[in-house]
C-alpha cells in the first residue's frame, strides 16, 4: 500500500480573498472535476459487486448511522432496499439483538472500529474477520468498507460546502459480474490517480493536509514520507510539525482552514456547516475546495493498510521522499 499523497502544481492564495460565486445547481464534483467525478461514481457502483450484498447493505446502513447521514430512503439509499425494516430498526443494537448472525456481528464490529477510529483496529478484530471471511474475503470486505465509508463522507461534506447544489448521491449498481477485492482496489487506485493529477492547490498545503490525515489515522508508512514538491517549495519539519496543534501555530489562515476541513471529513463529516463553508470559499476557489475534499478521500485510502496492519514504513529512520508521476502514481526516491 502506497502513501496516498497528492500532486499539485500551482497554489496561489489571494492576499485579499473574496467569497466565490457558485452556480445554483449541479453536482460540484462532476461539474468542477469531471474525470474525478466519473471515477468516483464508478467506484461507488462497483462496490456492490464485490461481496454478499445483504451483508454489505447492513454495513452501509450502519455507516450512515455512525456518521449521522440521514439521506436517502431509510437513511441508506440503495442499501435500505436490501434490508428489511425490522433489521434496520434493530441495527443500532446489533451486538445483543438476535436479529443478526455471528458472521454479521463480526463484520459490523470491524466496520464500526474502522469508521470511528481505524487506528483502533487490533489483532483480535483482524483475526475474527479473517476467520469469518478468509484472507481473500477479508481484503474485499475492507476495500468495500472504505469505499462505502468515504462515499458517505464525500457526499455529506460536498452537501455542506455546496448547499445549493446536488452532490454525488447513491449510484446504481454496476452491471458487471462479481468483482474480487483486488479488482475493486484497482478501481480505487484508478480514482486515486485522477485525484493526484488535480493541480490547483499549492504543494505545501497539500502536504500539510496529507500529513494531518496520516497522523489522525496513525498510518506509519504515510507519516514516514515527505513530498519532494513541498520540500522544494520551502517546507521543512517544523512546518510539518505544526499540523499537530495547527490552531495555535503560525500557519497561514488559509492552511488552518484546509486542516479544519481535513479534521471534519475524518472525524465528523456532518459538522461541515455554513461557517466552515464560508471560510473555505473565502480562501479557495470552488475547484480548490473540491480538490481538498478529494485529496482527503485519496489520502484516507491509508485506512485500508492500517486496518490490515500493512502500513509498515519503507525506512527505519528519517523520511522517504516521494513524487507523483505524470500518470498519477507515487514514485519513491532513493
Amino acid at each position: 500500500m502506497t502513501p496516498l499523497a497528492t500532486r499539485v502544481t500551482v497554489a496561489t492564495v489571494p492576499s485579499d480573498p473574496t467569497p466565490a460565486t457558485l452556480p445554483p445547481t449541479g453536482d460540484p464534483l462532476a461539474r468542477l472535476a469531471p474525470v474525478v467525478g466519473a471515477a468516483f461514481a464508478r467506484l461507488q457502483a462497483d462496490v456492490w459487486t464485490t461481496t454478499e450484498p445483504g451483508r454489505l447493505a447492513l454495513v452501509d446502513l450502519r455507516i450512515t448511522q455512525l456518521l449521522g447521514d440521514d439521506s436517502g430512503p431509510g437513511g441508506g439509499g440503495y442499501a435500505a432496499t436490501l434490508v428489511p425494516e425490522d433489521r434496520r430498526r434493530d441495527l443500532p443494537r446489533w451486538p445483543t439483538t438476535p436479529s443478526f448472525t455471528d458472521e454479521e456481528r463480526v463484520c459490523l464490529g470491524f466496520a464500526e472500529q474502522f469508521v470511528i477510529d481505524v487506528s483502533g483496529v487490533d489483532d483480535r478484530l483482524r483475526a475474527a474477520l479473517a476467520s469469518t471471511l478468509g484472507p481473500t474475503g477479508m481484503l474485499g470486505f475492507v476495500v468495500a468498507l472504505f469505499t462505502l465509508d468515504y462515499g458517505r463522507r464525500v457526499r455529506m461534506v460536498l452537501d455542506g460546502l455546496f448547499p445549493d447544489e446536488i452532490g454525488p448521491g447513491d449510484r446504481s449498481v454496476a452491471d458487471a459480474g462479481p468483482m474480487e477485492g483486488l479488482a475493486l482496489l484497482g478501481v480505487f487506485e484508478d480514482l486515486s490517480r485522477t485525484v493526484a493529477l488535480l493541480d490547483s492547490i499549492d504543494p505545501v498545503t497539500t502536504e500539510l493536509v496529507r500529513l494531518r490525515g496520516a497522523r489522525q489515522h496513525n498510518c506509519r508508512l504515510c507519516q514516514s514520507t515527505r513530498s519532494v514538491r513541498a520540500l522544494e517549495a520551502g517546507a521543512d519539519e517544523p512546518l510539518f510539525d505544526a499540523t499537530e496543534c495547527y490552531e495555535d501555530s503560525d500557519l497561514s489562515e488559509s492552511r488552518k482552514v484546509a486542516l479544519r476541513l481535513t479534521d471534519a471529513i475524518i472525524t465528523e463529516p456532518g459538522s461541515v456547516n455554513a461557517a466552515l463553508a464560508g471560510q473555505l470559499h473565502r480562501w479557495f476557489t470552488p475547484l480548490q475546495v473540491v480538490e481538498l475534499v478529494m485529496d482527503v478521500m485519496r489520502n484516507s485510502g491509508q485506512k485500508i493498510a492500517v486496518a490490515l496492519a500493512a502500513d509498515d514504513p519503507h525506512v527505519t529512520s528519517g523520511f522517504e521522499r516521494f513524487e507523483i508521476t505524470r500518470s498519477g502514481d507515487v514514485a519513491y526516491l532513493a
